[in-house]
C-alpha cells in the first residue's frame, strides 16, 4: 500500500518494460509489478499479494523471512522491497557479465 499510494512511484512501476531476471530481484519487481497492472484494472478493494509473498519468500529463505503463513511487519516488508528494487536498479545499470 505504501508503493501504490505514491504517484509517482506506481506510474513508473507502472510504465516499466518487463527486465530481465537476475539474481538478486528473484521475480520481487516482476510481481510487484504484477500487482499494480492488476491494481490498476481490478475493482477490488484488497488483492492478494501472493505472487509477492511467494518471491519475498525464495529471496529470504536462508534468513527464515517472509515463511509461508507467517506474518511480517509492514516497515520490514517494505524495507526489504526497497533493497530488492535497489538491487535490480542496479542490476540494470550494470553492464552484463559474459
Amino acid at each position: 500500500q505504501a508503493f501504490w499510494n505514491l504517484q509517482a512511484f506506481r506510474t513508473r512501476l507502472l510504465a516499466e518494460p518487463h527486465h530481465a531476471n537476475r539474481t538478486s530481484c528473484m521475480c520481487c519487481y516482476c510481481e510487484l509489478k504484477a500487482l499494480f497492472q492488476e491494481c490498476s484494472v481490478s475493482e477490488a478493494n484488497c488483492l492478494p499479494p501472493d505472487g509477492l509473498r511467494r518471491a519475498l519468500s525464495s529471496v529470504y529463505f536462508a534468513n527464515g523471512r517472509f515463511k509461508a503463513g507467517d506474518m511480517e511487519d509492514a516497515s520490514e516488508t517494505l524495507d526489504a522491497l526497497l533493497g530488492i528494487l535497489h538491487a535490480c536498479h542496479l542490476e540494470q545499470r550494470s553492464p552484463a557479465i559474459p
